[in-house]
């Protein structure tokens, strides 16, 4: 069960609804900076409503997880930077500018500075660039 999530960087609040609304809003100012939607489903009902994740927001960069897909959104404007092609089922960890996810499918996800890099999938497999 998908619940609204927040995240905060220094001014700006983002927020993620159940209707797959993400907004960025100016606390200091209390205004919008800009808001997008991530459901692509063509009615909003209870039966289709938004499944996404935890918001991970790093470095400028909004990582979002929908349904079957993760977003890479530039915080400052909203411009989607990447689209991929996988979910990921744990919040992702960041570590020294690396950013590690488990996808649904058991792949983990080795991403430089949040630009999605390499997967590895089992312990006898070599990383691949995706």
């Amino acid at each position: 069960k998908f619940i609204n999530n927040l995240s905060l960087s220094n001014n700006n609040l983002f927020f993620l609804n159940n209707y797959g609304s993400l907004y960025s809003v100016n606390i200091k100012q209390m205004k919008i900076n800009w808001f997008m939607n991530l459901n692509r489903s063509s009615g909003l009902n209870q039966n289709n409503l938004f499944l996404g994740g935890q918001i991970l927001n790093y470095n400028n960069i909004i990582i979002v997880n929908t349904n079957n897909n993760t977003y890479g959104i530039d915080a400052r404007n909203g411009s989607i930077l990447y689209k991929k092609n996988f979910s990921y089922i744990a919040r992702p960890i960041i570590v020294n500018n690396f950013v590690f996810l488990v996808t649904q499918n058991k792949y983990l996800i080795i991403s430089l500075n949040t630009i999605c890099k390499y997967a590895c999938h089992g312990a006898n497999e070599k990383f691949k660039c995706i």
